[in-house]
């Protein structure tokens, strides 16, 4: 078994925040969510109707986030 460092939890703290944060974006219109959107960097002109990607951005970070701190624990 592998030791679990702090940068690991803080990775997972940071990796799951930022997974909650981008999937609120898509359901929220709040100052704070508006600025972590992804959808603004990878299309030209962000409407409502891409907002729906930061949702699919979100699982993907948070799956990951939780895929390697429990890799870690290997």
């Amino acid at each position: 078994m592998a030791q679990v460092t702090t940068t690991d939890i803080i990775l997972f703290i940071l990796g799951v925040f930022y997974g909650t944060v981008l999937m609120l974006s898509g359901f929220i219109n709040n100052r704070l969510v508006e600025n972590f959107r992804l959808d603004t960097f990878f299309t030209t002109k962000p409407t409502p109707q891409t907002k729906i990607l930061n949702i699919f951005f979100g699982l993907i970070v948070l799956g990951l986030s939780i895929y390697s701190f429990i890799g870690s624990y290997k």
